[in-house]
This record gives C-alpha cells, sequence and structure tokens, in this order.
C-alpha cells in the first residue's frame, strides 16, 4: 500500500508540473495519473486503497466545504441573499432537467436512470471555484456586490441539493422503490445542518484558542467535528435529516464571524490538508474509469455536457435577474458555474459500485465532464474576473 502512495503523489506532482505549463489545472494531472496507474492500465495501486477510496473521497469533500465555510462573510453576503439562494438551485435543475431529456432520448435511460446522470453532471466544483473565490474575495475583486461569496455560497450549498436529489434517485434505481421521507427530509436537512454548524462554531469560537494553542491541533479537532456532522447525516435516515456538509461550511463561516483573525489561521492549514487530498481525490476517480469504455461514448457525453451547460448558464442568468449585479458581474457568475469536478468525483461512482447496469456509462460521462469541465472553468474565471469585476 505504501508504495502506491508513493507512486500517486509522486507521479501526480510531477505529471501536474508538466501540464500547467500547458494551463491546464491541476485536476487534470491528477485523473490522468489514476487512469495510468489503476487497474485498467497498469495496475499499480494497491486495492485496499481503491476500497477505501470512497471515505478518501468524502474526507477530500469535508476539507473543501470547510475552506469554503472559513472564506464566507456572512454579513457581507446579506446583501445578495435572495441571488445566493437562487444560485443554490436554480443552475443545477435548469442543467439536471435538460440532461435528464437527453439522457433518455440519447442514451436510451429510462427516467430515474437519467435522473441519476443529470445529479451527478449537474453540481459545480467547490474544488475548483472555492481556492478561486477566496483568491478574489481577498483581493477585493467584486467586493461592492459580494460577487466571489455570492457564487461560493451558492455553488457550495447546490452541492447538498444536487446529493440529495442524487441519493433520492439512488435508492429507487437499487431498490425500485421510493422513500418520501428522503426528499421531505430536505428542508429538515438544511435548517439542522445550518443550526448544527453556527452552534458548534459559536461553542469552538469561545473555547478552543483557550484549549490550545497549537494552530495545526485546534485545525484537527475543528476538522473532527466536521466528521462528527458527517456520521450524523448518516445516521440521521428518516424524515429528520441532518446535512454535514451544509453544518461543515456553517461552521467555517461562524468561526470566521466571531474571530477573523484567527480565521485565517485555520484556513492556512485546511488549505495546507487539501493540497493531500485533493490528490488523493482525483486520482482514485481516474483509477476507476474504464477508458475504452468512455471513448466509445465520448461524442454522446459531449452533447451532454454541452447542453448541460448552456442551460446552467442559463439558470445562473435567471437567478441574478432580480440582483443588483452588473451585466459584467452577470457574465463572470455563469461563466464561474461551469467548472465540474468534485461532486462528480465524489459520487461519480457510487451508480457501479451499487451493480447499476447504467453504472460504467454515468461514471465515464461524469469524468469526461471532469477532464472537459475543469480545465474549462478553472481557465474561464482566470482569464475573465479581472476583465469582468472591479476591484474595489
Amino acid at each position: 500500500m505504501l508504495i502506491s502512495f508513493a507512486l500517486i503523489f509522486i507521479v501526480s506532482i510531477l505529471l501536474m508540473k508538466l501540464l500547467n505549463k500547458i494551463k491546464l489545472p491541476s485536476v487534470v494531472a491528477f485523473i490522468l495519473t489514476g487512469i495510468i496507474l489503476g487497474p485498467h492500465f497498469l495496475n499499480l495501486i494497491n486495492e485496499e486503497i481503491l476500497v477505501i477510496g470512497p471515505d478518501l473521497r468524502e474526507i477530500a469533500l469535508v476539507i473543501i466545504m470547510l475552506r469554503a465555510g472559513l472564506s464566507l462573510d456572512i454579513v457581507g453576503l446579506k446583501k445578495s441573499g435572495l441571488a445566493a439562494i437562487l444560485m443554490s438551485f436554480v443552475p443545477a435543475f435548469f442543467e439536471m432537467l435538460i440532461i435528464t431529456v437527453l439522457a433518455t432520448f440519447i442514451l436510451g435511460f429510462d427516467l430515474i436512470n437519467g435522473l441519476l446522470l443529470a445529479a451527478v453532471i449537474s453540481a459545480a466544483s467547490p474544488a475548483i471555484i472555492v481556492p478561486r473565490m477566496i483568491k478574489l474575495i481577498n483581493k477585493k475583486f467584486g467586493d461592492k456586490h459580494k460577487v466571489p461569496q455570492v457564487i461560493m455560497a451558492g455553488a457550495s450549498v447546490e452541492d447538498v441539493f444536487v446529493i440529495v436529489l442524487f441519493t433520492v434517485a439512488l435508492e429507487v434505481a437499487t431498490k425500485g422503490s421510493f422513500d418520501t421521507t428522503v426528499l421531505l427530509s430536505l428542508p429538515i436537512k438544511i435548517i439542522l445542518g445550518v443550526l448544527g454548524g453556527i452552534l458548534c462554531g459559536i461553542f469552538l469560537s469561545k473555547f478552543l484558542k483557550k484549549f490550545t494553542s497549537n494552530i495545526i491541533y485546534v485545525t484537527i479537532i475543528i476538522i473532527s467535528f466536521c466528521f462528527i456532522f458527517i456520521y450524523l447525516e448518516d445516521s440521521l435516515t428518516g424524515i429528520i435529516g441532518f446535512s454535514g456538509l451544509l453544518a461543515t461550511m456553517s461552521l467555517g463561516s461562524t468561526l470566521l464571524y466571531f474571530d477573523p483573525e484567527f480565521t485565517n489561521k485555520i484556513s492556512i492549514k485546511s488549505k495546507e490538508l487539501w493540497y493531500i487530498f485533493e490528490i488523493l481525490l482525483f486520482v482514485l476517480v481516474g483509477a476507476i474509469v474504464n477508458v475504452g469504455y468512455a471513448i466509445d461514448y465520448l461524442l454522446l457525453a459531449l452533447i451532454i455536457i454541452f447542453f448541460g451547460l448552456i442551460f446552467r448558464m442559463l439558470g445562473v442568468y435567471f437567478s441574478l435577474l432580480k440582483s443588483d449585479f452588473t451585466k459584467n458581474e452577470k457574465l463572470f457568475s455563469m461563466l464561474s458555474y461551469t467548472p465540474k469536478a468534485t461532486v462528480q468525483a465524489a459520487i461519480g461512482g457510487m451508480a457501479l459500485q451499487n451493480g447499476l447496469e447504467s453504472g460504467q456509462l454515468i461514471l465515464s460521462i461524469a469524468v469526461v465532464s471532469i477532464i472537459i469541465c475543469a480545465p474549462l472553468g478553472a481557465i474561464l474565471i482566470d482569464k475573465s474576473s479581472t476583465k469582468l469585476l472591479k476591484q474595489e
């Protein structure tokens, strides 16, 4: 297992340096590393690592959501509250609608498997969006209307919305029935998740600095509480649900509200941890992809992804119609919602793991969406931010 980890990190970093020279984001290098070292090519990744892959991907999601919360200014976000709320589900809804329709007509999926594919593809990537929005926040780009904060908050909550719908579709596809409590629990999950994160953040902000002065230990304790949130989400399966990811983001945002200087130190440490788990997240996704199978459906995948992005950007525009955003800020928001990576990596293989016939195709389209949309979205954000956003 150790030699597999060594190969993963060495090859990933070397390939990342190579692709960065041609302006491709790191996630592409990590996925390619997984494909090269994975069982469908060189088969150099220990099987035990692939078994714990879902757990490692979940840890990566927790860390990136914590980073989002640690940079999310709640007070400033209030000015664009409605826009942030609409951005958290409208773009994904638009995209899911067109992908479900296309999946039934182009791929021959039934409605449930079409919805399953749509849920996997339709989430924006916090792994691409969050670090870039944090950078823009620090440099005061779009600060007047809190554009980066709205995008970051909307994209983060959107992930929870999409994952809940994915869970519903997966349950129907595997069990052949639908438990209405799963859908009814959505607003309860959101409310309890936010409330739990805020209360925990208040508690930690008052007592954590007194408990230890070592910032890395503080960061570990905070992440441990986030793991407890995920455990609660997995344990509460009835109508009384709990969103661990929203609780994680709310915890980070509450810490920022009560002690910005101390929170900034925690943010730096969480960023360092993210470097490790970002590699593992995307390498392990690449490792389970059957490249030959993906190539066979490449054209159909590109058609679905293209129309999905068009409808997603229409959803963003619709969400911002009543906001104070300028035309340039609306355009930037539309471009910023195009990256795909984190959620696709986290749940893309779950249909396959559950033995669904459509699983391999869903995973393949998910990986194609990452390879296309991760670099495209990253480049669009990086190139357009200084041109479309005003620096305050």
